[in-house]
């Protein structure tokens, strides 16, 4: 098959910095050319790297692009000079994959030869589905925003379809040994933005501080507004919220090996995003599992996907007052019983090797030949 990947405006693909979707559709590009398919990858340009290449048997373009603001109006402008820029550009495909908000809809007016349309859903959709009616496939990444896009598009139900995210399951391993104890180490990585949450475990981490003076937390993500982090303002907020040197704010890396390492240096993990519309089936949590930490994550839906309280991970309930109360009782409980602690830890990497690249790749594969066969419904 020819498939075609166009990613977004505001983020380039892997190597340069970007975001987890970014890293995922890298991945199972190169995966869908070791299974023997021809892989075109439109991309945003970025400095230092040139503007076609091929990497690992994947063709990149890279071409146009824009630093995401904080206006939606201002964004989605942006999109659409992108999107029918992009539009001219692509080859002749048998499937595209998109997860820009204009492609779509500009496909069903021109330029037919570039594919089936499959479009990404890594979030709650607002609308714009409705834009869509050319689409063959809506992929989407957890069992609730499949849900919210069948409510939003219930005519086109027999498209709809859930694919998880993969991850790296050869490169995300356990450490050796983990010290689960009062000395552990508390992880965070992820975009540095308020819907993630941060202020809430930064909060829980300093009453945990005081009965376990020799715990640390650490917080590693990007915080540019550019790159979908708050902006200086909100790190140095945090940052003066967590007082002592017991927290650790790190730049994003971006290196797999080096995000692995990252991974293997922590003891626990704690995801407490509050985004319950903004989050689709968040990738870190699942690349923390396969290195064998246990993941704190809120009670949002949708990491029902992927976590089972009590044995792969542990949930909190943001929605309340105490909520802080609750995730320092929840990380309180892991500190303080190891043995099950490293249970749930090797339990959590045996449910996360269901999701690496090889296994996931198959399955879009097969939905690819589906929908070159006319299917829809599956």
């Amino acid at each position: 098959m020819k498939i075609t990947i166009l990613s977004g405006p505001f983020l380039p693909m892997p190597p340069a910095p970007c975001g987890a979707v970014e890293r995922v559709w890298d991945g199972l590009a190169r995966q869908f050319v070791s299974n023997g398919h021809e892989v075109t990858v439109l991309s945003s340009a970025h400095p230092g790297l040139p503007d076609e290449e091929v990497v690992a048997g994947v063709r990149v373009i890279r071409r146009g692009g824009f630093a995401r603001q904080r206006e939606l109006g201002v964004n989605l402008a942006l999109d659409l000079v992108y999107s029918a820029s992009a539009a001219l550009q692509l080859p002749k495909a048998d499937i595209l994959v998109t997860n820009t908000f204009w492609m779509p809809g500009l496909l069903s007016l021109w330029n037919r030869a570039a594919g089936r349309i499959a479009v990404h859903v890594q979030r709650v959709p607002k609308g714009q589905m409705r834009l869509y009616p050319a689409a063959s496939r809506f992929q989407v990444v957890s069992t609730m925003i499949r849900d919210a896009v069948v409510r939003e598009i219930p005519w086109a139900a027999d498209r709809v379809k859930v694919f998880p995210n993969p991850i790296h399951t050869d490169v995300f391993t356990p450490p050796p040994a983990r010290r689960i104890g009062p000395d552990s180490v508390i992880l965070y990585t992820g975009r540095i933005h308020p819907e993630k949450g941060l202020d809430v475990l930064v909060t829980a981490f300093r009453q945990l501080i005081k009965e376990f003076p020799k715990l640390r937390l650490r917080v590693v993500g990007p915080w540019r507004t550019e790159h979908g982090g708050g902006g200086a303002e909100y790190l140095e907020k945090l940052k003066t919220q967590a007082g002592s040197g017991a927290v650790e704010f790190r730049d994003p890396v971006f290196d797999l090996g080096q995000l692995a390492e990252v991974y293997r240096s922590g003891d626990l993990y704690c995801y407490p995003t509050l985004a319950e519309a903004g989050e689709a089936s968040p990738v870190a949590p699942v690349e923390a599992m396969a290195a064998g930490l246990v993941p704190v994550v809120s009670d949002i839906p949708q990491f029902k996907d992927t976590i089972t309280s009590g044995e792969t991970g542990e949930t909190f309930d943001h929605r309340v007052p105490d909520r802080t109360d609750r995730l320092a009782a929840m990380l309180r409980k892991l500190i303080t019983d190891a043995d099950r602690t490293a249970q749930m830890g090797r339990e959590a990497t045996r449910r996360a090797a269901r999701f690496g690249y090889e296994q996931v790749a198959n399955l879009y594969l097969e939905d690819f030949r589906f929908m070159l066969s006319g299917g829809r419904a599956r």
